[in-house]
């Protein structure tokens, strides 16, 4: 879900219920656990935003219906498009042992200066390659990735998690089997 303006200090709507969505697009086989658990959520840049730096407060649904904000969400100035911040780690310690299911709005605190977009986005882990050695070209059998059955009308795609501020040029190769 995208969209989202940077320069706003109101409450946006963001919506994205996965349990009123259970029964759509194969849903129930994509979440995996049926407490939302395996779900992680992040917040996501996709067109650069100001300089200014803000935080969130991002209004959330739990597993169990209650509902809670994430407050500790920390919006750098000058985030670039595809800049992702996790915020499964960010439940509040009242809500230990919880899991979000659906992310209602969030508020600025401050506007970055530029409306950039940004947004959420639900992931489920499948599986990793861990580059053994940086800058370093390796290959990674089918047969050793250890990934499960992905289910139908699941939408794949690669996260790099870096060390540094800067990652440098990325590339990848990759085969998907099918059958």
């Amino acid at each position: 879900m995208g969209g989202l303006n940077a320069t706003l200090l109101t409450s946006q709507t963001v919506n994205l219920d996965l349990h009123a969505n259970i029964a759509s697009n194969n849903l129930t086989a994509r979440i995996g656990d049926a407490n939302y658990s395996d779900v992680q959520w992040w917040l996501e840049w996709y067109a650069d935003t100001g300089a200014t730096a803000s935080n969130a407060t991002i209004n959330v649904t739990y597993n169990d219906g209650t509902s809670g904000d994430l407050t500790a969400v920390a919006v750098g100035g000058t985030l670039r498009a595809t800049r992702m911040i996790p915020l499964n780690g960010l439940i509040p310690a009242a809500a230990s042992g919880k899991y979000i299911r659906d992310i209602n709005t969030v508020i600025l605190s401050a506007s970055t200066a530029t409306a950039g977009s940004f947004g959420f986005t639900a992931t489920r882990y499948r599986g990793a390659n861990f580059m053994p050695i940086a800058n370093s070209r390796f290959t990674a059998e089918w047969t050793g990735l250890g990934l499960p059955e992905i289910a139908n009308e699941s939408c794949l795609f690669a996260i790099q998690i870096a060390s540094t501020t800067t990652t440098g040029t990325v590339r990848a190769t990759g085969k998907i089997s099918h059958g």
